[in-house]
């Protein structure tokens, strides 16, 4: 389906869920790991028959993109298809946590969560590529068009001069600097741990950079790909090993990170039943800041085993924030600015499409007089007739409606329609 007809901000919706409006243990049941976003992107295009569609997942947030027609009527067989999607039943209360933004709300959803100040961590700078990963995942999957496109490369732009305008990314803060200031708080001589990190996406590695910097005695980097941990390892000198070395590793481990984008748990209680007898009771500090978790929540009950999830991040942040807060207003005016300039574009969208229908007509016309002229010059009609023929009735053909409606104006006196027919065809009389 092709969104050819003049529409703008109306086209737009977003239905999501966040750390604001649900715990992690309700946002994990609809999270999409990277590997079945793609497969998940074709399931809604083709079953709700949309025009266009795109899925951010992250730790914080799963938010769904509509570029469609009439896209009130459809938004519950979307939220339906999501549940549906996850396992979740349709009739339950889950949709309660679900959020809906229509048009223009739609347009300043994705500038404000592009922007970093509408993260659990504001102004945090992961955001952008996480959503950059998301538009390139949509691309291949061939669910966005061109209305999805312009909202999400307008976005990216928007982010860009936030960040370049404004002091959100001045007070570095993320949630990798959290797990490394809150590490440091609960080991007074961090350099001598060891950290376990689990996964080796984007946040692992930020993570693994702080310890390095820390100068942790010990630094493993465990990932289902070994290629991929072995990359984050090499540029910290850690080591990498596959995931079936986690039960192992962990009893040697004092800090243990997981950031995976696995469906199913990673680390189960038992993993760590065996690692703290082994460590004769010597406390872990454990982080699962992956959305689903990567470790059993049972873990939590351990007397020896202290886990935060990303949701407890949220409370341990310094006042590095307040100071972000305070662009938040200059933010929201660049952001303000940017729907504009997406307004206009979509007008200028309108242009596009009256304009692409003329040439198409035109060039229909054009190829059937010239199928007639071809096949005089076939029938033995000398060329230069032929050609005074083909070009006559072509003018004529393509003059034909505007004439009729210039002859129309002047009938009924319509001066500022007449001026415009002389503007657009660029003739100089009075």
């Amino acid at each position: 389906m092709i969104l050819s007809e003049n529409l703008g901000a109306e086209l737009y919706a977003v239905i999501g869920i966040n750390y604001q409006s649900a715990p992690v243990k309700i946002r994990e049941k609809i999270a999409f790991s990277n590997d079945e976003l793609h497969l998940a992107l074709i399931d809604a295009k083709t079953s709700l028959n949309l025009a266009e569609i795109s899925i951010i997942s992250t730790c914080n947030r799963t938010e769904i993109y509509i570029a469609d027609i009439n896209i009130k009527d459809k938004i519950d067989a979307i939220i339906d298809w999501l549940l549906s999607f996850h396992g979740i039943p349709i009739t339950g209360s889950f949709s309660n946590h679900l959020y809906v933004f229509l048009g223009i709300d739609a347009i300043k959803q994705l500038m404000k969560v592009a922007s970093g100040i509408d993260s659990m961590i504001f102004g945090e700078n992961q955001i952008i590529s996480q959503i950059k990963k998301a538009y390139k995942i949509s691309i291949k999957a061939q669910t966005q068009g061109p209305y999805l496109h312009g909202l999400f490369q307008k976005s990216f732009s928007v982010a860009k001069l936030v960040r370049s305008k404004t002091n959100v990314g001045n007070y570095p803060i993320s949630v990798a600097s959290a797990v490394n200031k809150l590490a440091k708080k609960i080991f007074t001589d961090i350099k001598s741990c060891s950290a376990l990190l689990v996964g080796a996406g984007d946040t692992t590695k930020l993570i693994a950079k702080y310890f390095a910097k820390n100068k942790l005695n010990k630094i493993t980097i465990a990932n289902r790909t070994l290629a991929n941990a072995e990359v984050v390892a090499n540029d910290i000198n850690g080591i990498a090993v596959g995931l079936d070395q986690i039960p192992t590793i962990l009893k040697n481990s004092d800090i243990v990170v997981t950031s995976t984008a696995n469906s199913k748990i990673t680390i189960n209680k038992q993993m760590f039943i065996d690692a703290i007898k082994s460590r004769k009771h010597k406390p872990i500090f454990v982080v699962d800041i992956a959305v689903p978790r990567d470790v059993d929540p049972d873990v939590a009950s351990l007397a020896d085993v202290f886990l935060y999830t990303i949701d407890d991040l949220h409370n341990l942040l310094d006042t590095n924030i307040n100071l972000r807060k305070q662009a938040e207003k200059q933010s929201l005016e660049i952001i303000d600015n940017g729907i504009i300039e997406m307004l206009n574009w979509l007008k200028s969208l309108k242009a596009v499409n009256i304009l692409q229908k003329y040439r198409n007509n035109t060039i229909e016309i054009c190829t059937k007089e010239l199928k007639l002229a071809t096949q005089k010059l076939s029938d033995g009609t000398p060329s230069d007739i032929v050609l005074k023929t083909f070009a006559y009735n072509l003018t004529n053909k393509i003059m034909h409606h505007p004439s009729i409606e210039i002859k129309k104006a002047a009938k009924d006196g319509d001066k500022d329609k007449l001026n415009w027919a002389k503007a657009l065809l660029g003739i100089n009389i009075k």
